[in-house]
């Protein structure tokens, strides 16, 4: 299925609202199955504060604003570990960030290995 016609219709504030909820879709899936009682496993949630780009759309911008104080939407137990970074995603592996990320994940292993 050749989906070149399709992506080239959609506007930018369109693909920007399936790229989210496809991110969304997969937020609650791994949200779900960390929940499960039979794992119970520790996690370390390194959250990203800012996005990408500026957001200009009030919808997707009120929306991940909500998803990030809100921490994705997990569910926030003993097991896991939550670190908040004044960054977006890519700026997650930037050479500014790596130092705060790498002690963050250092840390989580020191406590749970």
């Amino acid at each position: 299925m050749v989906l070149d016609h399709f992506s080239n219709t959609l506007s930018c504030d369109d693909r920007a609202r399936e790229n989210l909820k496809t991110i969304f879709e997969i937020e609650r899936r791994m949200v779900k199955d960390f929940q499960d009682p039979e794992i119970n496993l520790p996690i370390l949630n390194v959250v990203a504060t800012r996005s990408l780009t500026k957001i200009d759309n009030d919808k997707v911008s009120a929306t991940f604003e909500l998803l990030k104080r809100n921490r994705n939407n997990w569910q926030i137990n003993e097991l896991m570990t939550v670190r908040n970074i004044h960054t977006d995603h890519v700026g997650l592996v930037a050479d500014s960030n790596i130092n705060e990320v790498s002690n963050c994940i250092r840390g989580f292993l020191y406590q749970y290995v």
